[in-house]
């Protein structure tokens, strides 16, 4: 649950515009799901009640290996962010989160 009331937040309006064009002109999807997730991502963590604590596990670094081999082994193929979570077993929000938070880049860097 988000705080009641406006929020008053240009940047997050920003990443909101940017994954809402990204999205509208057909962008590279990996490029637009990353966008969406991270105009999410910044609107829960800034503005959420509660917020979860963050563990980094063995797995956790094993799968943004995974995630960084299959974006080296298809740089001239368009690869969704749906599909690289897949290769990994998690949803596109955790997988996208996870590679932010382990690298400092999001996954269309």
């Amino acid at each position: 649950m988000v705080s009641a009331g406006a929020i008053h937040d240009l940047d997050l309006v920003r990443r909101l515009v940017i994954a809402h064009n990204a999205l509208e002109a057909d962008a590279d999807p990996l490029v637009a799901e990353t966008a969406l997730i991270d105009a999410v991502t910044t609107l829960i963590a800034r503005h959420a009640l509660e917020r979860p604590s963050i563990v980094t596990l063995a797995s956790d670094i094993a799968r943004v290996k995974t995630i960084k081999s299959r974006l080296a082994d298809d740089l001239l193929a368009p690869v969704t962010l749906a599909e690289l979570a897949q290769s990994v077993g998690l949803s596109t929000f955790h997988a996208a989160r996870l590679f932010t938070r382990e690298t400092g880049l999001a996954p269309h860097a």
